[in-house]
């Protein structure tokens, strides 16, 4: 059985925090329809954290962050429904935080990313 996008991030985050290694969701925006039910116009995307590439506009945030708790060193990943491949934003995104020397990378299923995990992270 396939798994979704949704279902795999939540397995990589139950097991980091079973692990004590703090990680967080990184929200690229929100679409808010209630705009559309107020003012009769198109409903609104606001952009979280975008200040923080504003000289970079073909990279992207990844679903995951955190910070090894061992070497306080930031890593992130992007995780993708079973199948399916990282964007070109995204796959620069990882290629930014590797050269910066931070553990990046994309998953498609919970296996990959543990041993990932273990490898970098613990």
């Amino acid at each position: 059985m396939k798994l979704s996008e949704k279902q795999t991030q939540k397995q990589i985050t139950d097991y980091l925090t079973a692990l004590n290694i703090p990680c967080w969701r990184q929200n690229m925006g929100v679409k808010d329809s209630r705009i559309n039910k107020l003012r009769r116009q198109e409903p609104c995307f606001y952009r979280f954290l975008y200040w923080l590439f504003p000289l970079y506009p073909k990279k992207t945030f990844l679903d995951l962050a955190g910070v090894n708790p061992k070497t306080g060193q930031f890593f992130t990943i992007e995780v993708k429904a079973e199948g399916k491949k990282p964007t070109d934003a995204q796959k620069n995104t990882i290629a930014f935080f590797l050269d910066c020397s931070c553990p990046a990378d994309w998953f498609d299923s919970f296996e990959d990313a543990k041993k990932f995990i273990d490898k970098h992270l613990r």
